[in-house]
């Protein structure tokens, strides 16, 4: 099993924020994050917007970035 750098450590310390009701930019910035920064996890929030978060498939799309 791999050990982790400092860097990865504090990075598994950090989450990033989902909102649904976004456009497709909100996508590619919250899969440039994880690329970059290999966060400990993902928190999803519901906006006041039209429109409705697919938990299980954005779970999905997200997690492949991960591994």
């Amino acid at each position: 099993m791999k050990t982790l750098t400092s860097e990865q450590r504090i990075a598994q310390c950090i989450w990033i924020a989902g909102y649904s009701g976004r456009d497709v930019a909100h996508e590619v910035e919250i899969t440039d994050l994880i690329r970059k920064y290999g966060p400990g996890g993902i928190v999803f929030f519901r906006e006041h917007l039209p429109g409705r978060l697919n938990l299980p498939t954005s779970t999905r799309r997200f997690q492949k970035y991960l591994f």
